[in-house]
């Protein structure tokens, strides 16, 4: 009875009390990736099975390569775009989607829609086999072999391979909104996320409910030797980060754990900036520097612009003449209609539409944003505002230089003359050009009030700050989806 009283007490004894040893690890050794450099990796393996089975598809389907040396190159080079092109549709490298539960579903309706693309393309793609049994082989060895490896990927590679011990440093309002909008992102600290936040550094009085306290951040270095994070998340105020806490942070940024701070590590999870949390300084709102990348970005995003924007102009002329008849038998009066915008600087112009309302709907109510069921909008205007149809005029805009492809949509002077007194740094959205279409329009709602005016912000706000080439795209594609699954309003 002594002898088992005494082993029972050694138990208590051997078990940590310390929340430093209880969060600790033993130092982890080798290669390990992070998100990024994972998708890079998925991507890279993911466009060698596509072209490996195009390989396999003009070995087996009776085409002789060396009839077409040329063109080989080609074949792969269209393969690896259409991919490109169908996987951002789908969102196949989305952090969701990367995730064990979805990896394989949605990389394999990716294979098989690129190679449904692929075929149905001509001249850049190799020449169709005589017999429909290599079209089934066509369609079904891309699609269950990529179903296999992003299954195998899943099950051996991703998480939690990938998800990043996170230390939260910080105290006040700011470690409150980064666990708020960390938590608003999935079902709390989950696999939504590439991080596990294995505790808080800071006072304990400032510590939240759902994190463990580790210690103060004079104990920073003595935590990171423990615990080992990945990553040090500083949700401080960055004037607060002095002194010998300073010398803490640079020294385990020296023993590779990386700094990220908070605020910028939300902004890019959420895709938006969040104004209730932003102080008073236009640098956190704009990049107020930029160098000669960006004038370049400028210039290509002005071609782009000219080019998709004369293509379209094209495009309204040939389906005027259907849309014209089809608007005197469902919709009488005037098949366009203009409206004044509030574009670039400041500067007012006059907005192309194809009418999707009754004739001077706003005679008897004024300006006023369109609502869900709104009765001004007719049988065809329904349409044309479901399928976006009815924004096709505004190539023109684009033409002229009132507007770009991508940008935060422009506002009527009424409604901006109202969110300027009502909203912090409402007029920042004016130092673009707006856009047929934008992040805001992609990632939230449709907005009808100031409520939803401040919330469109934040993400027209983020598009500005982070503008880029590839970022144009990723909103083009989505805005693809938009328009092909018909849920434009």
């Amino acid at each position: 009875m002594e002898q088992a009283v005494t082993e029972s007490s050694a138990e208590i004894e051997a078990e940590p009390t310390d929340p430093v040893q209880q969060a600790s690890t033993p130092e982890r050794g080798g290669f390990r990736l992070r998100l990024l450099e994972f998708r890079l990796v998925t991507l890279l393996g993911d466009l060698t099975l596509m072209n490996g089975c195009l390989w396999f598809y003009y070995r087996t389907g009776g085409i002789d390569a060396r009839l077409f040396p040329s063109r080989l190159a080609l074949w792969h080079l269209s393969l690896s775009l259409f991919w490109l092109l169908c996987s951002e549709f789908w969102g196949v490298y989305t952090l969701a989607r990367l995730m064990p539960k979805r990896s394989a579903y949605v990389a394999s309706k990716a294979s098989l829609s690129t190679v449904l693309a692929y075929l149905l393309v001509p001249f850049v793609t190799p020449i169709l086999p005589a017999k429909r049994s290599y079209l089934i082989l066509a369609f079904a060895v891309p699609t269950l072999l990529m179903y296999f490896w992003r299954s195998l990927q899943s099950r051996y590679f991703s998480a939690p391979g990938i998800r990043q011990r996170a230390l939260l440093v910080g105290g006040g309002m700011y470690v409150d909104f980064v666990v708020r909008e960390w938590g608003s992102l999935g079902k709390g600290f989950d696999e939504s996320l590439p991080y596990d936040i294995i505790g808080f550094i800071g006072e304990r009085e400032e510590c939240p409910s759902r994190l463990k306290y580790l210690g103060s951040r004079a104990q920073l270095e003595k935590v990171c030797s423990a615990c080992h994070p990945d990553e040090i998340v500083l949700a401080d105020n960055l004037s607060a980060v002095r002194d010998d806490f300073l010398g803490s942070v640079l020294r385990c940024q020296g023993q590779g754990i990386q700094v990220v701070e908070a605020g910028r590590l939300i902004e890019v999870m959420t895709g938006k900036i969040a104004l209730s949390q932003t102080e008073a300084n236009l640098a956190n709102i704009l990049p107020l520097f930029r160098g000669g990348s960006h004038r370049i970005y400028l210039l290509l995003k002005r071609f782009v612009d000219v080019v998709v924007s004369a293509f379209g102009c094209l495009c309204v002329l040939l389906v005027a003449p259907l849309l014209s008849f089809f608007n005197l038998v469902l919709n009488p009066g005037p098949l366009f209609y203009t409206q004044q915008r509030v574009g670039k600087g400041g500067r007012h112009f006059l907005l192309y539409k194809f009418r999707s309302m009754v004739p001077e709907a706003e005679s008897g109510s004024g300006a006023v944003f369109a609502q869900a069921g709104d009765q001004r909008v007719t049988v065809l205007g329904g349409f044309l505002r479901r399928t976006r149809l009815d924004e096709l005029p505004q190539f023109l805009n684009i033409l002229r230089g009132d507007m770009s492809l991508v940008g935060p949509r422009p506002e009527r002077p009424v409604f901006v003359e109202q969110f300027n007194e009502q909203i912090p740094f409402y007029q920042a959205r004016h130092s673009v050009r707006p856009g047929l279409t934008g992040w805001a329009q992609v990632e939230f709602r449709y907005g009808a009030g100031a409520e939803d005016a401040l919330s469109k912000l934040e993400y027209d706000l983020f598009y500005i700050k982070y503008q880029s080439m590839y970022f144009d795209y990723l909103i083009f594609i989505r805005t693809l989806k938009v328009v092909l699954s018909m849920m434009g309003r």
